[in-house]
């Protein structure tokens, strides 16, 4: 029966009661006219029968056979309330609950047991259909719907969610609740979260069993699932929710940044928890964009935190043609990664793809990250050659590797063209007959006679020493002065640096080689000496670059304190005396071969004269050629004692904040060049201040600039293949500047004929 206003019901209860209809179901469907009701039938009824006190325990559900009991054993006006919520949380017992209740069997006693219901319409519209004959127990108020009406069920455990509505805990505690005046909407929170599992309600009933349940409909996350986390990974991100409503907002408040910056991510990886590391995983699922991480995050097998994104990262690269048209930016994008992780070694899986490939298609995929990568190009580059195609390949995989191999241009060609054979063979680990030969004729030239000792240059640059430190580096021979020169434009940006090149007193010995340092206090850098003598090709190359980078770097951090940093050393050292097969002579008797025979001391004999190379210096007798004393044992690394110009010529670096000199400008006068056949060509320009000497350095090749009336000159070689060129403009080792020019070759019009 329905009922459009409550005065209605009243009217049609109160006449209803004469009629001894035992059993009334009152159905609203707002909630405030439900208490209204409950109120009503409170102040009629004699007894009220309340579901909570049927709950044995705070947890536990209401026993409906007791209350059925208590019911069938009343026998005056009772309330039974709140009914409808234990229907509305068991909806599978609804049918059972009502036949048994209006089946009580009172047989038209004066009896009347109210029963309000919430939001049951319907339930009981479906009871009817069923049995007609219940339309006389069954009573509707029409009313509005609420539409604001929810419950939330949970588990108890998870009390640190904050979800709207009122929060109870405890299936009797809700119960006593709906007994008073309750409001909407409700989180119940029980501690038998699995016995609501399967409860299916079309009246806005949630049952969240896990965390990762609660963060689904706390944070409307559809598109990840519960497998890409364990339930411990999911409870602590809730943990961690607060009134974040969005995944984005907790991981950005975890790792305190303001948004996703996987570069920033990954690079706290190492100190990272496993909850966090599983964060980073989770949010970099979510928010990367399209590039490498992002297929190496949806790549097959990566579906959960467990599959492990830091091996994606390492191996997926050997799955991507290096011809892709996108190949380059997944290489950078992936060497960038692996810094941020740390990586230090790779794993098998990738070195048994990298073995299945050709030795230079290696160098697409190998990186110089890691030691043993480097280690592999090395190799690589032993086998095959230093080929162009290789060099060009180096940009990009070993720079430092390429910028040792690069000349460095001396004020005297022949350097320039010897250091850049030396360190070719030393890359490669071999030594051709011709550079020995190149190396006998220097020897017996004396070549680096040319030019200062290293002594005097010091003294030059070290002058009253106030504010100016020394970083003496055992073992730094000009070899390196590329690498040097690269890492300081590189990494070094403010640095000022002046280069001078000298040669060491010999034998090249450390004991002869320290009395420019006497009565002043450098910090010594002995780590590079240490490695060239016991280190195997070719990792004690890789570790000579990193100990390069190391002392570089300790010194720039030096002009904090002081004004100048003076970088020097005490000798070089030589690779290819190791390895050359050149000829072993006998000492004297009486002599004593020292430094594997690079020179032998000997107090009664000459040898300058009898052996080509073998230069005679007081007692010492030292080969300026490779060439040696015969002695038993072999070393693996590098040696000295010699005087080939890897040994004896040494660098004088200046360090500082502050330019030497003031700036100067530099203004070219012959941008473009028409060049005729049979003509020089001619670079002119000014500078506005006054030198004594200058240089120019075009394509690795050293010039002498030359002064006209109001401006300097060179004469460079030709390329027949460029037409653009760039021309540093130094002053004794110091670069000033650079101009660009343009040469046009041949005819160009009718007007040059």
């Amino acid at each position: 029966m329905n009922f459009a206003t409550l005065d209605e019901l009243k009217g049609h209860v109160v006449s209803d009661l004469e009629l001894t209809v035992p059993i009334c179901f009152i159905n609203v469907e707002s909630l405030n006219m439900w208490i209204t009701v409950k109120s009503w039938l409170t102040d009629i009824c004699q007894k009220s029968l309340r579901l909570s006190d049927f709950c044995a325990e705070n947890d536990l559900t209401p026993n409906i056979n007791r209350m059925i009991n208590e019911l069938r054993k009343t026998r005056v006006r009772t309330l039974l309330i709140p009914l409808s919520e234990y229907l509305r949380i068991n909806n599978d017992k609804t049918n059972d609950i009502l036949s048994r209740i209006i089946n009580l069997g009172f047989n038209n006693e004066q009896i009347a047991i109210f029963i309000p219901l919430y939001r049951m319409k319907n339930v009981l519209s479906e009871f009817i259909k069923r049995d007609i004959r219940y339309e006389k127990n069954i009573l509707f108020l029409e009313t509005t719907e609420d539409d604001d009406y929810s419950l939330i069920i949970l588990p108890s455990d998870l009390n640190n969610v904050d979800l709207t509505g009122y929060n109870i805990t405890g299936i009797k505690r809700y119960y006593s609740y709906w007994e008073e005046n309750p409001d909407k909407p409700i989180v119940l929170r029980v501690s038998d979260i699995l016995f609501y599992k399967d409860i299916i309600s079309a009246d806005k009933v949630t049952v969240l069993i896990t965390a990762f349940d609660v963060l689904k409909y706390h944070c409307n996350i559809n598109a990840i699932s519960e497998s890409m986390g364990t339930n411990l990974h999911w409870s602590e991100l809730l943990n961690r929710m607060n009134s974040d409503r969005t995944l984005g907002g907790v991981f950005a408040r975890i790792f305190n940044i303001p948004g996703y910056n996987a570069k920033y991510l990954f690079e706290k990886w190492g100190g990272c928890t496993e909850f966090e590391k599983w964060a980073i995983w989770l949010w970099s699922k979510l928010e990367s964009a399209d590039g490498y991480l992002r297929m190496a995050l949806d790549t097959q097998g990566c579906d959960t935190y467990r599959d492990n994104i830091r091996d994606n990262i390492i191996e997926l690269i050997c799955k991507i043609d290096f011809k892709h048209n996108q190949y380059d930016g997944f290489y950078r994008e992936r060497k960038e990664y692996l810094k941020c992780l740390s990586i230090e070694t790779l794993t098998q899986s990738f070195w048994d793809e990298i073995n299945k490939k050709k030795p230079t298609q290696r160098l697409h995929y190998l990186t110089d990250y890691t030691s043993k990568e480097r280690c592999e190009i090395l190799r690589t580059i032993e086998s095959e050659g230093l080929t162009e195609k290789i060099m060009c390949l180096l940009e990009t995989a070993d720079p430092v590797l390429r910028a040792y191999i690069e000349p460095y241009v001396f004020k005297s060609e022949k350097f320039t063209e010897y250091f850049g054979q030396y360190k070719r063979q030393k890359i490669t680990n071999t030594v051709n007959t011709e550079f020995i030969d190149k190396v006998s004729e220097y020897a017996s030239k004396g070549l680096w006679w040319e030019l200062s000792s290293r002594n005097k240059l010091f003294d030059d640059a070290y002058g009253k020493g106030n504010g100016t430190l020394i970083f003496w580096i055992d073992a730094l021979g000009v070899e390196y002065l590329s690498l040097i020169v690269y890492l300081l434009r590189e990494h070094h940006h403010g640095v000022y640096y002046k280069i001078e090149i000298g040669y060491a007193n010999i034998p090249t010995i450390t004991e002869l080689n320290n009395d420019f340092l006497q009565g002043r206090n450098p910090i010594k850098f002995r780590e590079l000496d240490e490695l060239k003598h016991k280190g195997e090709y070719p990792e004690y190359i890789v570790q000579e670059f990193t100990l390069i980078e190391k002392a570089l770097r300790q010194a720039v951090e030096k002009l904090s304190e002081y004004e100048k940093v003076i970088i020097t050393a005490d000798h070089g050292a030589s690779r290819l005396a190791v390895i050359a097969q050149a000829h072993a002579h006998k000492a004297k008797e009486g002599a004593a071969v020292k430094r594997h025979g690079r020179y032998c001391e000997d107090s009664s004999n000459n040898y300058e004269g009898e052996i080509a190379g073998c230069v005679d210096k007081d007692k010492y007798h030292v080969f300026a050629g490779y060439d040696r004393f015969s002695i038993q044992g072999n070393i693996t690394g590098e040696i000295h004692g010699g005087a080939t110009l890897e040994e004896v010529l040494v660098p004088v670096i200046e360090l500082s904040k502050r330019p030497f000199d003031a700036a100067v400008t530099i203004t070219v006068v012959t941008p473009e060049i028409r060049l005729r056949a049979g003509q020089k060509a001619v670079v002119k320009f000014q500078i506005d201040r006054d030198f004594d000497k200058l240089y120019a350095e075009v394509q690795s090749k050293r010039y002498d600039c030359a002064r006209d009336i109001d401006c300097w000159y060179f004469e460079p070689d030709v390329d027949r293949k460029i037409d653009n060129y760039k021309a540093k403009i130094l002053h004794e080792g110091r670069l000033l500047g650079s101009i660009q020019y343009k040469i046009q070759k041949g005819i160009t019009s009718t007007l040059d004929i």
